[in-house]
């Protein structure tokens, strides 16, 4: 407890404490009080240790010899669904919270940690005999879809506390699924996400997007923050959608872009889960770079993306035209991007 206080809100506290071996007896601690059961030491130790990972200029390469050696994939996936296999559960709950925090921290950091993290291999190993599974991705899959179908099943209590801890587990899973649909080996990442505990992780992703469209969204803030966190995930998903056999084009885009048009059309979603819906939806439908292999073929199915978006929002162009006049330059310029690729790409061939 000691140790996360001091290393929680500074980066050359965390810098010492890393330098000075305190890694290792923490990683050690974990382990031992979860072999004991002990889940007040393990909820002060894996909060010690995503303070330690917290911050941007922190690396995640120190953690990585020591997750090998105390606390590796397969560890953290057990804490995180340890709270699964209990009847009161509720205080590994907070263990699995805080554990969820620490991959989301390390996942931000250096795509080393992914590839540790999902059991990949080093970076650049292109080996086609690699798993097509991950421990970690099927436990963050679990946690996110029983907080999304719990938040879900209690919408006439949005304010309740447990509905603000489940709230609270599913942020942490949001950053780990962005986190790793960013790395820049998609290729080897997503379908390993994507295809996480029978393709549920785009499922949740709809349902707390859909959330942001609720009245009670506009004044819970809670509930507001999750479901923009939501769309964000699902914008990192679309970067590639449009690539043949991509994931991104098999199973996010499918999955996602119908929630999308909902939010976006709704007059009940916020600004702030439209601004980012309008950033997914450019990710899904913004023209590739001719120099990508398969651009053709990528730009012919985004522009159906494009056409489908267009027949989903009834009037989109006036509902566009009307979020230009936003003071919200995000909005402005998402809403000038999608406008402009429609002019531009479906306008010469859509009779409407």
């Amino acid at each position: 407890w000691a140790v996360g206080n001091l290393c929680g809100d500074s980066f050359e506290a965390r810098q010492v404490a890393t330098t000075s071996g305190m890694l290792l007896p923490l990683c050690t601690a974990l382990r031992i009080g979860f072999e004991r059961k002990r889940v007040t030491m393990c909820r002060n130790v894996a909060w010690a240790l995503s303070n330690l990972a917290r911050g941007i200029e922190t690396s995640a390469l120190p953690f990585l010899d020591d997750f090998n050696n105390k606390l590796n994939y397969v560890f953290l996936a057990n804490l995180m669904l340890y709270p699964e296999q209990q009847e009161s559960s509720r205080e590994w709950i907070e263990v699995a919270h805080e554990v969820c925090w620490l991959v989301a921290f390390l996942t931000a950091r250096e795509e080393e940690a992914i590839h540790a993290l999902l059991h990949l291999g080093p970076v650049g190993n292109n080996s086609q005999q690699m798993s097509s599974s991950s421990p970690l991705c099927e436990a963050v899959a679990c946690r996110l879809d029983h907080a999304a179908q719990f938040i879900q099943s209690s919408s006439s209590s949005f304010a309740s506390d447990d509905v603000l801890r489940a709230i609270q587990m599913a942020l942490p899973c949001l950053r780990i699924i962005g986190n790793i649909a960013s790395c820049s080996a998609t290729g080897q990442t997503l379908p390993i996400l994507l295809e996480a505990r029978h393709r549920s992780i785009c499922k949740s992703l709809a349902t707390i997007m859909t959330l942001g469209t609720y009245p009670s969204s506009q004044s819970n803030g809670d509930l507001r923050a999750v479901a923009v966190e939501a769309s964000w995930a699902a914008g990192t998903i679309l970067c590639d959608a449009g690539t043949p056999n991509h994931p991104s084009s098999i199973i996010g885009a499918p999955a996602l872009l119908p929630t999308l048009c909902n939010c976006l059309k709704s007059q009940q979603s916020p600004l702030d889960l439209k601004r980012q819906v309008l950033q997914a939806l450019w990710n899904a439908v913004a023209a590739p770079p001719e120099h990508v292999a398969d651009a053709w073929s990528s730009r012919s199915t985004r522009d159906e993306y494009l056409v489908q978006i267009f027949q989903t929002i009834p009037a989109v162009m006036r509902l566009l035209v009307d979020l230009m006049l936003n003071s919200d330059m995000d909005v402005v310029t998402g809403s000038l991007h999608l406008c402009n690729a429609m002019l531009r790409r479906i306008g010469d061939n859509n009779n409407n």
